[in-house]
């Protein structure tokens, strides 16, 4: 991970102009998340970028229901209020 990490900082400078400024830093912040075992992320986007990580990551023979409770940890830790709505919704709804 740390040569990778190397790399993408040496392709942040090298980025003069710019162009690619912010899908570098999207992905050097993707590969620092994944270097932090057993720290908990502080930010909620960050939350949410690893949780949605870990569902694409999801192998097939993996249940909906584990897929699903990741990307619900997601929208909880981007939008709490709003996306408990459209859960409470969904449950009304079944």
């Amino acid at each position: 991970m740390e040569p990778a990490i190397q790399h993408l900082q040496k392709a942040v400078l090298l980025d003069s102009l710019g162009l690619y400024q912010d899908e570098l830093t999207r992905a050097l912040n993707r590969l620092r998340l994944c270097t932090m075992l057993y720290q908990s992320p502080e930010r909620a986007e960050d939350k949410a970028i690893l949780a949605i990580e870990q569902a694409k990551k999801a192998v097939p023979k993996d249940s909906v229901r584990k897929k699903r409770a990741l990307l619900v940890n997601a929208g909880l830790a981007l939008a709490p209020d709003t996306f408990q709505i459209v859960l409470d919704s969904e449950n009304e709804a079944k």
